[in-house]
């Protein structure tokens, strides 16, 4: 009896052992949990949330209406409309961000006309989305919306109806950018300065950002030709020789040796001759030596999965 007893005694003691270090565990489980949450900001625990295939709107409601909070403090009001439109805070949004719009901005404008529509108020909502529409750059805004409108209908199911009025509308408003419009858009001015400078001005006029340019002086005139893209005959007047823009004397990134990334609307830049160098003889361009009398300039947009060249050649 007394070793049975005994028997028992030792049994429960390595079962109370047993919970105590699973109870351990699920304490510091919970704790490096909670250390994680801690150690990330609540603009990327929202943005985890709200990808997740379940939405657990608690956390979602408490996570970006805390990232909202934060760049409001900050006065990024574009920022802060946008989680709050996540977490939530309709209201406030409409109430309160919707007075700190300024005229030229572009975000608030649909976040502020999100919330509108969510609210059923698609009049004035309609007027937002046309302000967002007039002050966006045409390349982004209609991604960006209709991105937007992908997590509004996760966000908020029961709001299909006006979420489905809103979108109609944005889609009836917003006119894609075909050929036609974009060769009217598509305006890049060169300025020739003066007798006496040693360099030229570039600004790109047109609404939308160049995704690759280059820059040729006096290049061979037998080799452009109508069966060519732009980015070919800049391959063939970089083989056969001619004076490139370099590196150096470019303020955008280079990604090849031929061509030029990223010129943003409305941007411009100056650029002196002698940054030109020959691309066999790798010699300078000098106005002692030579006499400057073609430039070729070769761009390339890329809009909603469609590529549009450009080549313009400009003789003195």
């Amino acid at each position: 009896m007394k070793k049975q007893l005994h028997i028992v005694f030792e049994e429960n003691l390595i079962m109370n052992s047993l919970h105590k270090i699973l109870i351990g565990l699920f304490t510091v489980a919970v704790l490096s949990t909670n250390l994680l949450a801690k150690e990330k900001s609540a603009e990327e625990l929202c943005n985890i949330e709200v990808k997740k295939e379940l939405i657990n709107k608690l956390k979602v409601q408490e996570y970006c209406s805390e990232a909202g909070k934060h760049y409001e403090e900050k006065e990024e009001f574009g920022s802060a409309s946008w989680y709050y439109l996540l977490g939530g805070k309709l209201n406030y949004n409409i109430k309160s961000l919707k007075k700190k719009i300024k005229e030229n901005d572009t975000v608030i404008y649909a976040n502020i006309a999100h919330s509108l529509i969510l609210k059923n108020n698609i009049k004035e909502a309609k007027e937002l989305y046309r302000k967002f529409l007039n002050n966006a750059e045409i390349y982004w805004a209609d991604e960006a919306t209709q991105d937007d409108y992908k997590l509004l209908y996760k966000l908020y199911p029961n709001q299909k109806k006006n979420l489905d009025i809103g979108l109609n509308f944005w889609n009836k408003i917003y006119k894609p950018l075909n050929v036609e419009i974009f060769n009217k858009l598509f305006d890049m001015k060169m300025i020739i300065p003066s007798k006496g400078y040693f360099s030229i001005k570039i600004r790109n006029y047109n609404p939308l950002k160049i995704k690759r340019m280059h820059l040729f002086l006096n290049p061979p005139m037998d080799i452009p030709n109508d069966n060519d893209n732009g980015f070919e005959i800049a391959k063939k007047i970089f083989n056969t020789g001619s004076f490139l823009l370099t590196k150096e004397g470019f303020r955008a990134p280079a990604r090849k040796n031929y061509y030029y990334t990223n010129i943003m609307p409305g941007e411009e830049f100056s650029v002196s001759y002698k940054k030109f160098i020959h691309t066999k003889t790798k010699e300078k361009f000098s106005k002692n030596r030579y006499q400057l009398d073609t430039i070729y300039i070769g761009l390339e947009i890329e809009y909603k999965g469609d590529t549009y060249e450009r080549f313009e050649i400009y003789k003195f």
